[in-house]
């Protein structure tokens, strides 16, 4: 929980600064990402959390994501389009997709979009290790990387 080196409090505050460590610490306890020993030492559970079993967890999480999207396509639209500053976005579109594959589908991008956001994860902190203090000084922007799956359009219906 606390300690002159690595700490649940330490890596709250660099995380997450805005956000009491007890308060996060309460909310990761209560959706089953962490758990708490008796020796106050605290075990991750899960890589990544799961937001739709907590509805107001979802609406957060979903808000969230639509921002940042929507972020995305106006930061594009609104720069040059050289393309040399835009945001990575690309979609895979198949107009006219097997539905029974889909179960497949939905598998497939369950664990390799899992391994793909993971992966940039692990980048993204091997990146900030040990520039906590120091990004927030010199600046630091929020990233998001986003995986989705989109089924049918409602257009059509």
């Amino acid at each position: 929980m606390r300690g002159p080196t690595k700490s649940f409090y330490g890596l709250s505050r660099d995380s997450a600064p805005n956000l009491e460590p007890e308060t996060l610490l309460t909310e990761l306890r209560r959706v089953g990402a962490v758990t708490l020993d008796n020796k106050r030492f605290v075990h991750v559970r899960m890589r990544s959390l799961p937001v739709y079993k907590d509805n107001r967890l979802a609406i957060q999480h979903t808000l969230m994501s639509l921002h940042s999207f929507i972020t995305t396509l106006r930061h594009n639209l609104d720069s040059d389009p050289s393309n040399s500053d835009q945001l990575f976005h690309r979609v895979a579109w198949n107009g006219a997709f097997d539905r029974k594959l889909i179960p497949m589908l939905k598998i497939k991008l369950k664990r390799q979009g899992q391994d793909f956001l993971e992966s940039f994860d692990n980048w993204m902190m091997r990146k900030n290790e040990g520039r906590g203090k120091k990004m927030r000084q010199s600046g630091s922007e929020p990233v998001f990387i986003g995986v989705y799956l989109a089924i049918g359009d409602t257009r059509k219906r």
